[in-house]
């Protein structure tokens, strides 16, 4: 028979990550191992609620980062679509000034025509009047 008898134990890292042995539950021997595993436990349960806090602010976190980057994906679509709209405006703009700018051509061109017409029968009229 062994003469002292040795309780399992796992070890845990404490926040200072300081290693410490703490009893297995269930295997306390007295009162006092009874305190540690129980100061132990409780402070297993304050970390395992704050990593479920932090997890649902990192959730959170990310939930509204994702919301802002679709805020901004789509802002910038909207951008690129009135870029793409007031230029094809500005094309549409321009072909019609090029059409303008034909007909006014066109224009001064048949003015011009018709006054050499007008001047010649002038001339004609005055030629015949002496």
């Amino acid at each position: 028979r062994m003469a002292s008898r040795q309780r399992p134990s796992r070890q845990r890292l404490s926040r200072s990550s300081s290693v410490e042995t703490v009893p297995q539950a269930g295997v306390a021997d007295s009162p006092a191992d009874a305190d540690v595993l129980a100061q132990a436990l409780g402070e297993l349960d304050t970390v395992r609620n704050e990593k479920k806090q932090l997890e649902a602010a990192l959730k959170r976190q990310q939930e509204e980062q994702a919301k802002q980057a679709q805020h901004c994906y789509e802002l910038q679509q909207s951008q690129s679509n009135e870029i793409a709209r007031t230029t094809a405006g500005w094309e549409d703009t321009k072909r019609e000034l090029a059409w303008e700018r034909q007909e006014l051509a066109r224009a001064k061109h048949d003015l011009a025509e018709t006054k050499r017409i007008y001047e010649r029968r002038v001339s004609e009229i005055q030629y015949r009047l002496q």
